[in-house]
């Protein structure tokens, strides 16, 4: 009864090692890895299947059953990532000494308290062995609910990741420095001193990880928002200009409707035609180009009118904009402008016929918003949001993510469509 207690308990050790490496290469060295709940259940619950047939038909073998183990662990590897698989591959490798680093310190453990030791097949176990790696998984998931879930895309630059290899490869030595203590006078408290010191040791990497990881989060994340109080200070500014010489403009209408009058009234009738066409140019340089009924949104698209006039982008607007005012001015800004420049984007990779149709509905307390325009190619998405398609992963998709954060702020929901060449974004809030 004891032994197939123990291989159960082995089936699942060898669960959570697995788990621990995917987490460590999606949390801490930033694979671009699809580790969702439901991903990790199905990886898990066939890991159990192939780990046990494994163990039952190769019981003294153990070289062949953590063959099997490694082959699995790669083919889910390769499944997982998104994109760069041989380098998640390669970096299995560093990941490996980070795992066996944080199981140094239950080896440590075990040897001074003298842990009694099972054997399961050719393998050789103590309590602690059995429950590190759902401790170290227990870990990472507990790390992954924190602000690092937010900065896991960051990955580590090829000399971090040289310093850390050569950090876990100091292992061997930590634990001959433990054995180097037997016989000694105050053995046992310099072992517990040196297992202290482990335990600092590997906080202080963690620490060191998730702070690097963190603060090159917040720098990308102050010049996107950079970008876009730049994007607002000079819209409102624009604003205020026109507002100026719509009133500049009133202020005088009076004095050239008399002047058009009195030249009207003298038969000058090619000056007043040459007069009032001077009048309407300067007119129309005052008011907006567009009129939605909602003051933000003429403000934001009479911004990118430049951009779409220079690409040949209609503009068309349907339904009921003038009621989108349950947002304030800064979040209203954060969101259309992102979802009209990404829209603009699109449209200029695509050959036919450009267009971006902004659509509006209200009923029933709901606030129904859509964008639509062509694309080109196909969009990449995860947990149904848009991937970005840029190179530069790090400093791009931060304006996607404000979409996503502003759309949850106010309680909305969205929806992303690709069919026919086209893309929609729809979303619904609660007004």
């Amino acid at each position: 009864m004891m032994d197939i207690v123990l291989e159960l308990i082995s089936l699942l050790m060898n669960m959570f090692a697995m788990l621990d490496m995917w987490l460590i290469l999606s949390l801490l060295f930033g694979c671009d890895m699809r580790v969702t709940p439901r991903n990790l259940a199905i990886a898990s619950g066939i890991f159990l299947f192939v780990d046990g047939i494994s163990l039952y038909i190769f019981d003294e073998n153990a070289v062949i059953v953590t063959s099997i183990i490694f082959a699995y662990n790669v083919l889910v590897t390769l499944i997982l990532t998104n994109k760069n698989r041989i380098k998640a591959l390669l970096l299995e490798i560093p990941a490996l000494l980070v795992f066996i680093q944080f199981s140094t310190f239950f080896d440590l453990v075990e040897r001074i308290t003298g842990l009694s030791k099972y054997h399961i097949g050719a393998e050789e176990f103590t309590p602690l062995s059995l429950i590190s790696d759902a401790v170290l998984f227990v870990f990472l998931i507990l790390l992954g609910r924190t602000k690092v879930a937010k900065a896991k895309s960051i990955q580590l630059t090829i000399g971090e990741g040289v310093v850390l290899t050569i950090f876990c490869f100091f292992s061997p030595l930590i634990v001959g420095g433990f054995e180097w203590f037997e016989g000694t006078e105050h053995a046992v408290v310099y072992k517990l001193t040196w297992i202290c010191f482990m335990i600092i040791l590997n906080v202080a990497v963690v620490y060191a990880i998730v702070h690097r990881k963190m603060a090159a989060y917040y720098r990308q994340l102050s010049e996107n928002y950079k970008k876009e109080f730049e994007a607002e200070y000079s819209f409102f500014r624009d604003y205020k200009e026109q507002q100026e010489d719509t009133v500049k403009f009133r202020h005088d209408w009076k004095n050239h409707m008399l002047l058009l009058q009195e030249m009207l009234e003298k038969g000058e009738y090619g000056k007043a035609e040459s007069y009032f066409k001077d009048l309407t140019a300067d007119s129309s340089k005052s008011v907006y180009k567009i009129a939605t009924g909602n003051e933000l949104v003429d403000m934001i698209l009479s911004t990118k009118m430049a951009a779409l006039e220079e690409h040949e982008i209609t503009l068309q607007c349907k339904g009921v904009l003038s009621e989108f005012n349950f947002m304030n001015y800064v979040d209203g800004c954060i969101l259309l402008s992102n979802l009209i420049d990404n829209a603009v984007e699109a449209n200029v990779k695509v050959k036919g016929p450009h267009y971006i149709l902004l659509t509006a509905k209200k009923a029933e307390g709901m606030f129904y918003l859509e964008i639509r325009n062509p694309m080109e190619g196909s969009l990449q998405q995860e947990n149904g949001r848009i991937l970005t398609t840029k190179t530069a992963k790090e400093s791009h998709g931060i304006g996607l993510q404000n979409v996503y954060d502003i759309i949850e702020k106010y309680n909305g929901e969205y929806h992303i469509m690709t069919q026919e060449q086209e893309y929609a974004i729809q979303m619904v809030f609660t007004v």
